[in-house]
């Protein structure tokens, strides 16, 4: 299923402008990142390994300082809210849920008590928990026929649903996912982005996805934004950059045409 090419043309609710990261005080990952989500999108950030794209969703979670990380230049704004100046609890609780990398579930932990903890994030009750989890398991229905089984003992698919499962409990506004394909066959790739493109479409969740499969990346997208070097060069409407030669060449394994401009700046 692929989504339409046009989106709402909502006001931003997620902007990052001229974003410099470093590591270390001396290991520089982004040197000029420019991005924008506006209410209602998916987003593809996409780019080769090492381009920056998992030092900038850890920016926009304020979640650097854990990797001894900083902001160095730049700014990032989430609904109003300057994120390095936010806690990643709040943040959370303001809608911005990330799944991260790897999927990261508590492996001794039941499925059905992952998903609890995600709500628990948010600070649901009691009954929300409950409406909460009887939708994700009506999305995941492998999850359902496993709730009580240890994560850790699920197949990679499985464990990466429990991630986006535990996210949705949180009842993200704007939901950012890290290479959620990775590692996993193309059926149940197929399968994620299928739930994920009917939420965005039947309920409007924006999405922010990372992606080094930058022809699934850009299938599903809206818009998306191309990382190289830690700097945005590239952006604009999935379904043209699907079109252009420099793209196909760099990305999408296509024999390159005569160029005849460089990367439009994003």
């Amino acid at each position: 299923m692929t989504l339409s090419t046009e989106a709402a043309p909502d006001a931003a609710l997620l902007r990052v402008e001229a974003l410099e990261v470093v590591y270390g005080g001396a290991v520089r990952a982004l040197v000029g990142a420019d991005l924008t989500v506006r209410e209602g999108e998916v987003v593809a950030l996409v780019g080769a390994n090492g381009a920056g794209k998992t030092t900038l969703l850890r920016a926009l979670s304020n979640l650097l300082p854990a990797m001894r990380g900083q902001v160095s230049a730049g700014r990032v704004t989430y609904a109003g809210l300057d994120v390095a100046r936010t806690r990643t609890d709040v943040l959370v609780r303001s809608g911005l849920v990330g799944v991260l990398e790897g999927r990261h579930c508590f492996g001794g932990l039941s499925v059905e008590e992952n998903l609890i903890a995600g709500g628990l994030g948010r600070g649901s009750s009691r009954a929300d928990l409950r409406t909460d989890l009887d939708r994700v398991y009506a999305l995941f229905p492998r999850l359902a026929a496993k709730r009580g089984n240890p994560a850790g003992l699920l197949s990679g698919g499985e464990q990466q649903m429990a991630a986006i499962g535990r996210a949705l409990m949180g009842r993200p506004r704007l939901l950012i996912l890290d290479e959620p394909s990775m590692g996993l066959a193309p059926k149940v790739v197929e399968d994620i982005y299928r739930i994920l493109v009917g939420l965005n479409r039947d309920q409007g969740l924006t999405l922010l996805v990372a992606e080094q499969n930058v022809r699934l990346a850009l299938r599903h997208a809206h818009r998306a934004v191309v990382l190289e070097n830690g700097r945005s060069v590239l952006s604009g409407r999935a379904a043209e950059l699907r079109e252009r030669d420099d793209v196909k060449a760099s990305y999408l394994g296509a024999a390159q045409a005569p160029r005849t401009a460089e990367l439009s700046p994003a």
